[in-house]
C-alpha cells in the first residue's frame, strides 16, 4: 500500500522532482536562513534582557568579573547553606580557577543523587527566553544539568545571543558539534499536583547564573 502511494507521488513529481528537492535542501543547509526575529531578540542590551527573562523563571542572576568569580561561587554555596562538596565539570576555563584557601572540596566525577551542588560553564544563553544552552562533550558533564539540587552556571556575557537562531552560528563558528544540546529555562518545576508549582521535580530546584563580564 505505502509503496503504491510513493509510486503515485513519484509520478506526479516527475523524474526531476527528487533532484530539485535535494538541491533546495542542500542550499538551505549551506545558507543557514534565519526565521522571523522577535523584538526581544534584537534588544540593544542582550545581557539585561536575558537577566530579566531568566529572573522571570526564578533563576538567580549575578553579574561578576573575573576577579571575584571564585568568591561569587563560594558565596552561592553559602547562601543555600550547602556543604563544601562542589561537583564541577572538568572544563578548561573552570579548572584554572583557584579554589585553594577556600572551604570548597572540588570533585570532577559525576554527581550522585545525594550530591547537592554542581558547577558548569554555559556555552551560550538566549536573551529572548532567558534560556541557558549547555552541551555534552569530553570535558562537559551533562548530569550536572539534572542531578544536583542546586546548579551554578558561569556564563560569559559575550555568549548571550538574541534568539535560538543565533545559537547555531555561534556553535558552528567555534566548531562545537556535540552529541547533545540542552536548553534550560530556570530550575526544574511542575504544576501537575493540584496545579501547585513545585520546584525540583525533575532536576535542580535552584539555578544561579553568574554572568561574567568578559568584554
Amino acid at each position: 500500500m505505502s509503496h503504491a502511494v510513493l509510486k503515485r507521488l513519484e509520478a506526479v513529481l516527475g523524474p526531476e522532482g527528487s533532484k530539485k528537492r535535494q538541491a533546495k535542501a542542500a542550499e538551505r543547509i549551506k545558507s543557514h536562513p534565519r526565521s522571523l526575529q522577535p523584538g526581544l531578540a534584537r534588544s540593544d542590551d542582550l545581557v539585561a534582557t536575558f537577566a530579566t527573562r531568566a529572573e522571570d523563571h526564578q533563576t538567580i542572576i549575578q553579574r561578576i568579573t573575573q576577579d571575584n568569580l571564585v568568591a561569587a561561587i563560594l558565596e552561592a554555596t553559602r547562601q543555600h547553606n550547602l556543604p563544601g562538596r562542589l561537583f564541577m565539570e572538568p572544563e578548561k576555563f573552570l579548572k584554572q580557577l583557584d579554589f585553594s584557601g577556600t572551604s570548597l572540596e572540588i570533585h570532577h566525577e559525576k554527581p550522585g543523587p545525594r550530591d547537592l551542588i554542581g558547577l558548569s560553564l554555559g556555552v551560550a544563553a538566549i536573551a529572548e527566553t532567558g534560556t541557558l544552552v549547555m552541551h555534552s562533550g569530553r570535558d562537559r558533564m551533562t548530569t550536572l544539568n539534572f542531578v544536583p539540587e542546586h546548579h551554578i552556571v558561569v556564563l560569559k556575557a559575550s555568549n548571550i545571543v538574541g534568539s535560538l537562531d543565533d545559537v547555531w552560528p555561534l556553535m558552528r563558528k567555534r566548531k562545537i558539534f556535540p552529541r547533545a544540546v540542552n536548553f534550560i529555562t530556570g530550575p526544574s518545576r511542575t504544576g501537575d499536583i493540584e496545579q501547585t508549582l513545585f520546584l525540583g521535580a525533575h532536576g535542580p530546584r535552584s539555578q544561579q547564573i553568574l554572568i561574567l563580564d568578559d568584554a
